[in-house]
């Protein structure tokens, strides 16, 4: 959980990403992708997010002290978190693609998808409208 996370992977991440033509460097404690606004437990970590909007939203969280953290979780879970602008960046994107000279940790919607040591380094995510055909 997020709590174990804290206490075991707390460490920055040096990437080279590319949202959509932005070319960012940067040293990240996350980043995480939505289409909506909710993610695993019930954080609101993208609140701007609308499904079927096309966009892929995501909120890059850079180094920041334990202390730090902990007391955004709150505010994460609210969606006020986009406020830390010193921490915090937001964006809306159609592409996005991540390159590390090291193994990334991946966390699909709150659950372990790959472990540092897997060696993943590079991810891409995109928007493919109408790809999926929802029925309610």
């Amino acid at each position: 959980g997020v709590l174990t996370t804290l206490a075991k992977d707390f460490y920055p991440i040096p990437l080279q990403c590319a949202f959509d033509q932005e070319e960012v460097a940067v040293d990240v404690l996350f980043i995480s992708f939505g289409l909506g606004p909710r993610h695993g437990g019930g954080f609101m970590l993208t609140p701007a997010a609308v499904h079927g909007d096309d966009l892929i939203d995501s909120c890059t969280v850079s180094m920041l002290s334990r202390p730090r953290a902990l007391s955004l979780l709150n505010s994460a879970i609210q969606g006020t978190h986009i406020y830390a602008t010193d921490y915090v960046t937001m964006r809306q994107n159609r592409r996005v693609e991540i390159a590390s000279a090291q193994g990334m940790p991946i966390h699909i919607d709150g659950e372990i998808y790959a472990h540092k040591a897997d060696g993943i380094r590079r991810i891409i995510v995109t928007s493919v409208p109408d790809a999926l055909e929802v029925v309610v």
